[in-house]
């Protein structure tokens, strides 16, 4: 039983790594892929920030924050994802399969045609992974 539940973790904790490149996509793309791919991350709507136009997104557990940044025309053109530290093993096997990886803390790849560079930068209570997209 208990293998089975740890089965089921590390099944829910690779999955929820693949929408983390919506590079590129429509603001209302995002909200829907949210939707029915991470339902157990809530958008926080009422965030208003003058500077930054961005979609915030947080788990139920409020282990993990998720803020795609929007360009003029509503299109993410970066991803910044704040983890707790159970999440660490799982976006590094993410990362190092899915891109390229340069240097430490470092991967380059391309999603949706849009190339894109990552960095993973470790803070004392939580880890980041920042998403931009490179300019044509």
């Amino acid at each position: 039983m208990r293998n089975l539940a740890v089965i089921f973790i590390w099944t829910l904790l690779s999955l929820s790594l693949k929408a983390q490149t919506y590079i590129g996509l429509q603001k209302e793309d995002i909200l829907q892929r949210m939707q029915r791919e991470h339902p157990e991350f809530l958008w926080q709507d009422k965030v208003v920030n003058p500077h930054y136009n961005y979609l915030k997104f947080v788990d139920a557990m409020e282990r993990r924050t998720w803020l795609y940044f929007l360009d003029e025309e509503e299109r993410c053109n970066m991803v910044k994802m704040m983890n707790d530290y159970a999440y660490l093993r799982s976006t590094l096997r993410w990362l190092n399969d899915t891109f390229s990886k340069e240097e430490n803390g470092k991967w380059v790849g391309s999603t949706n045609d849009h190339p894109l560079d990552l960095r993973l930068s470790r803070e004392e209570w939580f880890f980041t992974v920042w998403i931009r997209k490179l300019n044509d």
